[in-house]
């Protein structure tokens, strides 16, 4: 219990002691001298003291099956419910703790979980963890914002009670991210210990280059680089040590030791006179390394290179660099993972009479539909199609404009691109007005109320201006040009000869 002092003035005063479960009448204390100020102890109870009494007091309670009954709540704690949401939620609590899971509220669940992380509900610490995992898997998919707060939750209990788990798991199920020291600290294990356990959105952390905004990778490669790239990252490690006789994590060690106050079970309803406000941590900058992240983000780089080459997707992305041996290592791995894999894959073969047969039924549907429609036009229109069918390719070369390679052009817009490269040039071509206006604006004095201008004028978002130029990048140069609202540095040479007319 904690204890504020107050100054009371006072000659006749009621004296009240509280403590659960105990009640105490008031007692005079009469006194004849002049009134003092004196310096009395109030006692006082936090929410989250009362709320582990009020745990403890119910720990044992059994609930009968009741109706569900919904409840929400910020911050929910017992004296928040009714008197059939309290019945619902110890039969609730009661079907948990045997391993089975109701569907029911987040806020009934929270209240569990804050039992749990205040030592309510077991007696061995692994018990704790065990549960508030279970729970993590039972909910988790159905209440993504639970997720969230238990990766730190769970952490938080690991440090508490000096658990040897590794939070791989968990870390996985919520969205692959944690604070950063926890994160460090789970980097650091596996690379030194598990590296077989490490997944893409551990990798990513380590990335300068975000793969998930890629063309290649929102189309068709997203399945290919969640499967190859965290075991080509673990061949690298393991030819690395065999090799050289140091792992990845030796080869770019991560730095001097750091020691971080940790604050424990942030937001949660949690008494911290019972293991404290903080705990301190011990860890090592693995995130913050930069040799390392360039290393990772080149191999990365070069395996979607190189996956883009087998799935015959345009483009490549440019500046990528990596020791002679291990393009080669990462080039055997996925040409013999590609061989594999089409060669196990089921031979389609197409019926050509069946095919003649569709292709037949199919025309007369469309006859009939059109002739019920428009009878005296359907003729008129079928001709105008097979027409259009036949000559598509010959009036597609025709009516294509054909491409000054030296200059691309808007009404206000002009982008000289003889001294740049074949891709460049691609891109500038396929840019339209507002594009072209939009990086125009980017690489003025003051880019934002530019840009903001541009897409009032069109109609648009910034945003999209943004995502739809980086698709277009992506597709002829192969990499993003715009990185927030500013051209990105390694390309701001390219735009030099961008120009508008009034400039």
């Amino acid at each position: 219990m904690e204890y504020h002092s107050r100054s009371i003035n006072f000659t006749e005063i009621d004296l009240y002691v509280e403590e659960p479960g105990i009640s105490i009448p008031p007692r005079k204390i009469i006194d004849s001298s002049p009134a003092t100020e004196l310096e009395v102890p109030v006692p006082f109870t936090s929410r989250e003291h009362h709320f582990v009494q009020e745990a403890r007091r119910c720990v044992n309670e059994q609930g009968e099956s009741v109706p569900f009954v919904p409840f929400m709540s910020y911050w929910p704690t017992y004296e928040h419910m009714t008197a059939s949401q309290q019945k619902w939620y110890f039969y609730w609590r009661s079907e948990v703790r045997s391993e089975r899971y109701p569907k029911t509220d987040l806020s009934y669940i929270f209240i569990y979980v804050y039992e749990l992380i205040n030592g309510i509900g077991w007696s061995d610490p692994k018990i704790g963890y065990e549960l508030l995992d279970n729970i993590s898997k039972a909910y988790g998919g159905n209440y993504p914002q639970l997720n969230g707060y238990l990766k730190e939750w769970i952490s938080d209990f690991v440090l508490v009670h000096s658990l040897e788990v590794p939070l791989i798991e968990i870390l996985a199920r919520s969205g692959g991210t944690c604070s950063g020291e926890i994160m460090d600290m789970e980097l650091l294990r596996i690379f030194r210990d598990q590296p077989s356990r490490i997944y893409l959105d551990l990798l990513l952390t380590l990335s300068d280059y975000d793969l998930r905004r890629s063309k290649f990778y929102q189309e068709i490669g997203k399945l290919d680089l969640d499967l190859y790239l965290p075991r080509i990252v673990v061949m690298v490690d393991a030819y690395l040590q065999k090799t050289c006789g140091m792992k990845l994590i030796e080869k770019f060690p991560p730095g001097q030791e750091q020691i971080t106050e940790r604050y424990l079970y942030h937001s949660a309803v949690y008494d911290n006179t019972l293991y404290g406000r903080t705990t301190t941590i011990k860890t090592v900058p693995i995130q913050s390394n930069a040799p390392l992240r360039e290393y990772i983000t080149q191999i990365i780089r070069f395996t979607e290179n190189k996956l883009r080459d087998l799935r015959g997707f345009k483009g490549r992305l440019r500046g990528v660099s990596l020791e002679q041996e291990i393009e080669h290592l990462i080039e055997r791995y996925l040409e013999k993972e590609f061989t594999q894999k089409v060669a196990s894959e089921p031979v389609i073969t197409i019926d050509e009479d069946k095919l003649a047969v569709l292709q037949q039924d199919t025309d007369y549907v469309r006859s009939m539909l059109t002739i019920e429609e428009e009878p005296e036009k359907a003729a008129d229109i079928t001709v105008t199609q097979d027409a259009s069918q036949l000559n598509a390719s010959e009036e597609e070369e025709l009516e294509k404009p054909e491409i000054d390679p030296q200059k691309c052009k808007s009404a206000e817009i002009v982008w000289d691109t003889s001294k740049l490269d074949e891709e460049w040039s691609q891109f500038a071509s396929l840019l339209s007005p507002c594009q072209l206006e939009a990086l125009c604006a980017m690489i003025s004095a003051s880019a934002t109320t530019q840009l903001e201008r541009v897409a009032e004028t069109y109609g648009t978002m910034p945003e999209l201006i943004i995502d739809d130029i980086n698709s277009l990048a992506m597709e002829t140069i192969g990499d993003l040009v715009i990185d927030g609202d500013r051209i990105a540095e390694e390309y701001s040479d390219y735009f030099e000869n961008l120009k508008g007319w009034s400039s």
